[in-house]
């Protein structure tokens, strides 16, 4: 027998073995585990616990554990050097308070030692004979001992939904690192329950692991364990139950003991580091004082931080660098476009927080959704940012500044896209200090917006499908056209702002995108590359705070390319075409279908952009006499005609023709086509810019002169272009080599050919008997003419007319509108095609000279009546 004298208890194995530690020097505690000799306690099995297993370790835990205490080693099994002894404490008999209470008994070798009445081995059994007697402990009924469940709970989420937040009397039982437990719960006083616990809120490095699977620990691991232990093994603590692991097995909870929080002490000690990932769990004011404690422990360099020094990072800031700007463009619910106060433009992302995943499934079909909400809620509005730091450049791409935005309102940005579950909160690495500072609240909000199912947590796609492309070609344009016109004005969003006058818009209604352009207007043509036509650039910087800005859109048509035709309004019922036109930064042209209401507004526009010489019109002369051709509709067409000088410019088929209005503009246009010969030989090639709708200088194959031009069909294959000289009306097939950029100073001048048919009179079909024989009398009426229009009305954007040559005569019966009726090579236009309201008189005339034409077998009327429908 031997007196190792004083000792410290550490643990209680069962409540006959236990771990002690024994001071060999002042620098060396050994652990050694020690038995009680000669008597057994009930064992903890893990098939299940003996009854009383746990009655007599707490018995045991209770009385002596994290107290000195005196241990006398009895003997030592040779086979497995285990060693036996009598502890003593408060000068009390541990081996005896165990029998005594029912909680152990005798070894059989120790019921046959005989060493009289009085000796220790008598002392011990006449109180196992005591508790026998009264039935005490193992000694009476199983049913009274405690039942524990050694398994962790088979539904952990279930289980810590009915007990979350509850205060529960617990022991810890094992520590395993400085921050991860093994837990006895007291639901009951006789129900248990054991759990893996992990601390809330902090990490703690990992202590070293012993068996197969032998790791070294990390730095302050086993200091970490060892200062809990210390402090919490086998002690009585209160857990708070706050969620669950990822591995959906280990508990997250408070460990509160009467001494205090040991998630702080260890924190104050530099013995672990805040969890982040703890944040949704925890909140954001519970993570911000543990943050707090750990700076602390930061600046006085303890435990881990011994060889750290302090930085103030971004969540340190005070006196952050703010600025007001305004946002321009949401390019995803993460990053944003800022125009700042001086004007300069930059792109900016919202502090650790992530758009949805392109390549997550249940993220993916949110990205749109995501985007139009931000959209809604920040475009065009004055905010606050500050920078909390400077994201780097990847994949070549600039460095990008990572940004808290404020609303007006006070409204962070990123917690109302995280809140709304449009973003996720990134897992910043443990060393990364670069965040936001309001951190632990975005991740407290996921959590809210995830247990609520907001967004992409809900489980579901997005409402919003891909939109589709419906100027992807034209004839999905064409298809498209009748849904975007059943609405009167269409809603939609600004995509992207080609030039002044050309957009890409997204309807959320009709679920596509296409391409827009204002109708009855030019812009001069943008291009961010390379050189723009003059006022390209403003025009395009006019239209350009439109992005993403609600407007809406009245669609009037689509184009050979797809491109749709039509008026947009914004939201405060401004007309585009109108305010470019306005500001001088646009032509004014027309189109078919045109109101003569809206006509009137935009080239009055047009005019007093003239007159401020602004924009185009710079320098601007006004002629000194003008003629315009004002059309007429139904409404006012017996009220007053309007009467130009024109000359015949191009004979089309089935009677259209084109004319030119006697004035100081076609004098301008001589002098144009004099300018225009001389570029001839410096002209500069399109270079396979060739595009429909562009405005260019082509070389006629007729008289190969330079004329302005229009693209109308462009013919790839055998590069040749449909192009109309716009000036004369007439249109040719020109070989792409034969087509030049027009320069700017060569397009201020309008259009000179105006499209036109005779009114009431009808030319036979291209084909039919007599077509040519209709151009040829029309040609041979009007070479080298000048007459006299009168303009009855007009029908997509064609004029009709009544021709009077002023040396024959202004009698309608004299009009080259009757002579060709007359002469039977056209006749009486069809009731039903009479969209014009000419003078009745007219009507009366030509009614009668094809009666004439008919009695007298004239023209086409020679056999008979050639027409193929009844007036």
């Amino acid at each position: 027998m031997s007196t190792l004298g004083s000792v410290f208890v550490k643990s209680a194995v069962s409540g006959d073995t236990l771990n002690v530690l024994v001071k060999k020097s002042p620098n060396q505690i050994l652990e050694r585990t020690v038995s009680l000799a000669y008597i057994e306690c009930p064992r903890f099995k893990r098939e299940g616990d003996d009854p009383f297993a746990f009655e007599a370790q707490d018995f045991v835990r209770k009385a002596i554990v994290g107290k000195p205490v005196q241990l006398t080693i009895s003997y030592i099994v040779p086979s497995t050097q285990r060693e036996y002894g009598r502890i003593s404490f408060k000068g009390e008999d541990l081996t005896t308070a165990l029998l005594d209470a029912g909680l152990a008994k005798l070894r059989p070798e120790a019921r046959k030692r005989d060493d009289g009445p009085d000796s220790y081995h008598a002392i011990l059994q006449k109180a196992e004979e005591v508790a026998q007697h009264k039935k005490l402990g193992i000694w009476g009924p199983a049913n009274a001992a405690v039942n524990t469940s050694q398994t962790d709970p088979l539904k952990p989420a279930a289980y810590l939904q009915a007990h979350k937040t509850e205060k529960i009397n617990a022991i810890i039982t094992q520590v395993r690192d400085g921050d991860n437990f093994r837990v006895r719960l007291l639901m009951k006083p006789k129900q248990h329950q054991f759990i893996t616990l992990a601390l809330a809120g902090v990490r703690c490095p990992r202590s070293k692991r012993y068996g197969n699977n032998e790791t070294e620990a990390e730095p302050f691991g086993d200091a970490a364990k060892s200062f809990v232990e210390s402090r919490l093994l086998q002690r009585n603590v209160i857990v708070e139950l706050l969620g669950l692991a990822p591995n959906n097995i280990t508990f997250i909870g408070r460990v509160l003991h009467p001494a205090g929080n040991i998630a702080t002490v260890l924190l104050s000690a530099g013995l672990a580091r805040v969890a982040d990932y703890h944040g949704s769990i925890l909140g954001a004011d519970a993570m911000g004082k543990l943050r707090q404690i750990e700076r602390q422990a930061k600046v006085e360099n303890k435990g881990m931080w011994k060889d750290a020094s302090f930085v103030n990072t971004a969540m340190d800031k005070s006196n952050a660098n703010d600025y007001e700007a305004v946002v321009t463009r949401v390019i995803s619910s993460d990053s944003l476009e800022i125009a700042k106060a001086d004007g300069t433009e930059k792109r900016i992302q919202l502090s650790s927080v992530r758009h949805p995943r392109p390549a997550v499934e249940k993220e993916s079909s949110y990205q749109l959704e995501a985007r139009e909400f931000l959209r809604k809620k920040l475009i065009g509005k004055q905010v606050t940012v500050s920078t909390d730091f400077v994201r780097p450049g990847q994949n070549g791409l600039p460095p990008v500044d990572a940004c808290t935005v404020t609303l007006p309102d006070g409204t962070n940005a990123a917690m109302l896209v995280v809140e709304n579950g449009y973003a996720s909160v990134v897992r910043h690495r443990r060393e990364d200090l670069d965040r936001s500072p309001l951190y632990d609240h975005l991740l407290e909000t996921e959590a809210r917006a995830q247990q609520a199912k907001k967004g992409m947590w809900s489980g579901k796609k997005s409402a919003l499908k891909e939109p589709v492309n419906a100027s992807e070609s034209v004839v999905r344009s064409r298809q498209y056209l009748p849904s975007l016109q059943k609405s009167k004005r269409l809603s939609a969003v600004i995509e992207f702002v080609v030039s002044g006058s050309r957009f890409r818009c997204y309807s959320q209604k009709e679920n596509c995108n296409f391409a827009i352009a204002c109708a009855g207007i030019r812009t001069p043509r943008y291009n961010k590359t390379e050189n723009s036509e003059r006022c390209g650039e403003e025009a395009y910087n006019v239209s350009k705070p439109l992005l993403q800005k609600d407007v809406e859109l009245e669609i009037l048509s689509v184009d050979n390319s797809g491109c749709f035709i039509g008026n947009i309004y914004t939201s405060r019922n401004d007309s585009i075409a109108e305010v470019l036109l306005e500001k001088g930064l646009a032509w004014s042209q027309g189109y078919p279908n045109q109101s003569n209401v809206q006509r009137t507004v935009y080239d009055e526009a047009e005019q007093r952009a003239k007159a401020q010489r602004i924009g185009l019109w710079e320098n601007y002369v006004e002629p000194t006499e003008k003629q315009t051709v004002k059309t007429t509709d139904t409404d006012t067409a017996s009220k007053g005609k309007t009467y130009v000088d024109v000359v015949l410019s191009d004979i089309g088929d089935e009677g259209k023709f084109s004319f030119q209005i006697v004035g100081d503009e076609v004098k301008q246009l001589e002098g144009l086509m004099k300018s225009l010969a001389a570029y001839k030989a410096n002209a500069q090639s399109l270079d396979g810019q060739i595009k429909v709708g562009a405005n260019i200088a082509a070389l006629s194959s007729y008289d190969n002169a330079m004329y302005r031009a229009r693209i109308l069909r462009c013919d790839r294959d055998n590069n040749i272009a449909d192009v109309v000289l716009y000036d004369y009306g007439s249109v040719e097939q020109i070989p792409f080599k034969n087509l030049f950029s027009l320069p700017e100073n060569y397009r201020v001048l309008k259009p000179q050919a105006h499209t036109a048919t005779l009114t009431f009179v009808q030319f036979p079909s291209t084909g039919s008997d007599y077509a040519d024989d209709a151009k040829a009398t029309l040609h041979k009426l009007t070479a080298n003419k000048q007459f006299v229009a009168c303009i009855d009305g007009e029908n997509n954007n064609v004029l009709s007319v009544t021709l009077i040559d002023p040396q024959v005569g202004s009698d309608f019966e004299q009009s080259i509108n009757a002579q060709l009726v007359e002469e039977g090579v056209a006749s009486l236009l069809p009731k039903k095609k009479r969209s014009i309201l000419g003078d009745p008189a007219l009507l009366e005339a030509l009614t009668e000279l094809q009666e004439n034409a008919r009695r007298s077998h004239i023209g086409m009327w020679t056999y008979g009546d050639p027409l193929d429908y009844e007036d």
